[in-house]
């Protein structure tokens, strides 16, 4: 039987997950008779959050139903040199991830209500080791960073995508400045 694994390492091109997609529709539609059929569905919206000359910032907004109790949805930012097509990493964005990391945490802790003395998860959330840690996706739009943890990332599904924006102002100081 067919299991829904979002966790899965994800395709390298878009054509090879979208060919698998269909081919696990077609397994699961074989599997199950017409009674107990349920739709698979695939949501993905892309927009161009942000723009210079030295960066180019999509956000994407995904939804995905392969059977089982729930969907599973999130965002995901790609940063893109326009110059020479590179994929950037966080590594290529932020400068002194020590300080970056600082100011995120604070930024954490003060939309969700954590006290500065508190461990980070005192109020639920996931970090490992009860360590606040920067999301895998971070993106820009023309006066915030934004950092998104997608589902499962620090908290239960139920509490979806948690997305903490800090002002550009605020994040310059430890971005390589090259890409704003």
């Amino acid at each position: 039987m067919l299991t829904s694994n979002p966790e899965k390492e994800p395709k390298t091109t878009l054509t090879a997950a979208l060919n698998d997609f269909a081919k696990s529709y077609r397994q699961f539609e074989t599997e199950f008779t017409k009674e107990h059929f349920v739709t698979f569905e695939a949501n993905i919206t892309m927009v161009l959050s942000f723009q210079s000359k030295q960066l180019l910032s999509f956000k994407t907004d995904f939804y995905f139903y392969t059977g089982g109790a729930h969907g599973y949805g999130g965002t995901d930012f790609l940063n893109i040199n326009p110059k020479t097509g590179a994929i950037l990493t966080q590594k290529d964005i932020v400068n002194d991830k020590t300080a970056f990391t600082a100011i995120a945490e604070h930024a954490f802790r003060e939309e969700y209500n954590i006290p500065k003395n508190d461990d980070i998860n005192s109020t639920g959330f996931w970090f490992e080791n009860n360590q606040f840690a920067l999301p895998k996706s971070v993106g820009f739009t023309a006066t915030e960073v934004v950092l998104t943890y997608n589902p499962y990332d620090v908290a239960p599904y139920v509490e979806g995508v948690i997305e903490i924006r800090l002002p550009i102002a605020t994040a310059q100081p430890f971005l390589n400045t090259t890409f704003l």
